[in-house]
């Protein structure tokens, strides 16, 4: 549901079926698709037992971080609305960083960003909307930290925020076994995977608790995890893609160890100047 809601209990601007034209609704929310489960929720409120939560995990559209005019939006946003959210529901926000990819059928015709995409290396029609994957997941990188230094002097100690870099650890798995890599995505080569959902679960589980998540043993130990999952998108697009072998689970956990745990960076990773300088010459070619 609504940001507000999940905190707080209750948001005055949610209506039953978005009938107020609010929100825009992607037919997906409960709480626009289902009345009596909005009912619900504000009859919690009048109670008095709105949710109370430690942790809201978040993260900004994919490109956004990347992009200058994206990001100082996004930045905006954070300082003037979600501060003030965080403060009085008293949580802790989680910046889940996000992973570059190649997109199948992007092409620059769809762009609205003011960023040329950049085709890999097999030249085969798929496209990466911010250069190359080291270039792509630098830029989404920096620009997340930059979120994270905002909100790190803006909320009290207690409230300091988390920066998860799950992107990172998809780009160590680039360079160390493509083959792996590639199984991260489903075949849209956006959406993570069932394994690369394990590898984001296990960055999660680093970042948040301080230390290496469990070991499942066996490949069915492995697909138990996902037992309990709320939604599985193998099937609701129809492609059955395979949970990790617990040889694949068991290098993808130490992968999200050497990245959260003991700061290990990938070798391709651009430095902070580079992605710094290749804004201003996209800020130049823009006539700005």
């Amino acid at each position: 549901c609504s940001i507000p809601q999940l905190l707080f209990g209750y948001d005055s601007a949610l209506s039953s079926q978005n009938d107020n034209g609010f929100y825009t609704s992607d037919g997906n929310n409960p709480c626009f698709e289902d009345p009596y489960y909005l009912d619900y929720l504000n009859q919690k409120h009048r109670e008095g037992t709105p949710p109370e939560w430690n942790y809201v995990i978040m993260n900004d559209q994919t490109v956004y971080p990347g992009i200058a005019s994206k990001r100082n939006k996004s930045l905006q946003i954070l300082q003037q609305v979600y501060v003030d959210m965080f403060k009085d529901a008293g949580v802790r926000p989680v910046f889940l960083v996000t992973h570059g990819y190649y997109k199948a059928g992007y092409n620059n015709e769809d762009d609205d960003d003011g960023v040329d995409a950049a085709a890999d290396d097999d030249d085969d029609g798929v496209y990466s909307i911010l250069g190359d994957i080291s270039e792509f997941t630098s830029r989404i990188w920096y620009g997340y930290q930059s979120y994270y230094e905002l909100l790190s002097e803006m909320l009290p100690t207690s409230q300091q925020p988390v920066l998860v870099p799950a992107g990172l650890a998809f780009l160590m798995v680039y360079e160390e076994n493509y083959d792996l890599w590639v199984q991260l995505f489903y075949d849209d080569g956006f959406h993570p995977s069932p394994h690369g959902t394990y590898l984001i679960g296990c960055c999660l589980y680093a970042a948040l608790f301080g230390r290496k998540p469990p070991s499942p043993t066996t490949d069915d130990s492995v697909a138990a995890l996902f037992a309990s999952a709320r939604l599985l998108h193998m099937a609701s697009m129809g492609d059955d893609k395979p949970f990790p072998t617990a040889e694949e689970a068991a290098y993808l956990k130490r992968i999200a160890e050497r990245v959260v745990l003991k700061g290990h960076r990938p070798a391709t990773l651009l430095s902070l100047e580079t992605v710094a300088q290749m804004e201003a010459d996209e800020a130049n070619d823009d006539g700005y």
